[in-house]
């Protein structure tokens, strides 16, 4: 196996989950973070971040690698059994933060200080354990403002017997797990959880959930456990008279894609036929995987967004247009205002549509598009089009 051009021998390793995120505000340094994990669940994998090196004063690194995984404030007690990983703004300070999700321990939360440096603030923030104040065997994890109120969330799922949670933020990156409050705790005990992720399933405004399950052990049932085929989940997003959202799982409702019990773990969203909303494709284990078609009534409007960057590779193949991880995007319309982040990997082995899709109700007019770029740079677009694609570059200045 060869790494950045370097052969690596020593026993098989499978990559879990590999993330790129705009590490400093500059449009040449770039990080990755991959957590190893070895065959088998008893066998705990190591956390490395290898940061790639572009900065102009330092050219005798361009293209190269390095393990920067002590001096960046990563590097973990003990190794740990990880799964999904997300790059989120969790402190709203403009700076990329960290989430692990971990099988059996506790989450990690790395907070960006801005100088390159992470210190992990699971616990103090509410984010390493569970309602129950106990770590989970969390695999799947997606970050977003399903609440609308201008801060990230975060939804993990879990092992057969625990409830998924619920991470809800305070605005200063600091969390409760609400999975009961908001009526996804009950469903999901007799499941175990792996992709999942927020999204619009009927443009009305409000995230709904979709999360893939299937257990580990097809002898499951013989053993005390729950199934080893289960169903892939849909939420509805509800809001009551008083604005308050809750979740109820309509998956019995939703149609012939999601009536077959499979082992399932990734789900990829896209609006794979571009005609205005959400669909997912989910991978199972032992079959062919499932294009889940969206046609859901649609209950208003939507915008999608994509939000571009210029990289300049050093002279060696020319600048090149490519989308901007990192970037924050704002619509206002209808008096409300919905907050995505640009990341295309996020759930767990599935990499989705950069295009950012935003449902808006029935809305008359988008007030704005706003993008706040990694670079500290914001571009706003008055009164974008209706039910269309709109694509965003970065300003030069």
């Amino acid at each position: 196996m060869y790494v950045n051009g370097r052969p690596i021998t020593g026993p098989f390793i499978f990559l879990d989950e590999l993330e790129y995120f705009s590490y400093a505000r500059d449009i040449f340094q770039h990080a990755d973070l991959s957590r190893h994990t070895q065959f088998g669940p008893l066998y705990p994998g190591v956390a490395s971040l290898f940061f790639f090196l572009g900065d102009v004063d330092e050219q005798k690194d361009v293209g190269r690698f390095r393990d920067a995984t002590r001096e960046c404030g990563l590097e973990i007690a003990k190794p740990l059994c990880s799964y999904a990983v997300v790059f989120s703004d969790v402190n709203s300070d403009g700076w990329q933060d960290i989430l692990v999700a971990n099988d059996g321990q506790p989450a990690n939360l790395f907070i960006n200080d801005g100088h390159r440096h992470f210190s992990d603030e699971a616990v103090t923030r509410g984010f390493a354990y569970n309602a129950d104040g106990k770590a989970t065997a969390s695999m799947g994890m997606t970050v977003e403002d399903f609440d609308g109120d201008g801060d990230m969330d975060v939804f993990r799922t879990t092992f057969d017997g625990e409830a998924n949670s619920l991470f809800v933020n305070d605005g200063r990156g600091y969390f409760k797990d609400e999975a009961a409050k908001f009526g996804l705790a009950q469903t999901s005990i007799d499941k175990l959880g792996w992709a999942c992720g927020f999204f619009d399933a009927d443009n009305d405004g409000d995230l709904d959930l979709l999360v893939a399950n299937g257990h580990v052990y097809p002898q499951g049932k013989q053993i005390g456990m729950s199934d080893w085929l289960m169903p892939t989940q849909l939420y509805e997003a509800v809001t009551s008279a008083s604005s308050s959202i809750s979740y109820r799982d309509i998956t019995a409702e939703a149609g012939s894609g999601l009536m077959p019990l499979r082992s399932a773990r990734g789900i990829a969203f896209a609006d794979a036929d571009d005609d205005g909303d959400i669909d997912a494709v989910v991978i199972d284990l032992d079959n062919k995987p499932r294009l889940l078609e969206n046609r859901s009534a649609r209950h208003g409007h939507w915008i999608s967004v994509r939000a571009r960057r210029t990289v300049r590779h050093f002279d060696v193949i020319g600048p090149e247009s490519t989308d901007c991880i990192g970037a924050k995007v704002r619509v206002t319309a209808g008096r409300r205002t919905w907050v995505r982040e640009m990341r295309t990997t996020q759930g767990l082995y599935s990499s989705h549509d950069p295009r950012l899709h935003f449902g808006l109700g029935n809305v008359e007019l988008i007030d704005r598009v706003e993008v706040l770029w990694p670079s500290g740079k914001r571009s706003t677009v008055e009164h974008p089009k209706l039910d269309a694609a709109l694509v965003v570059d970065e300003p030069e200045k």
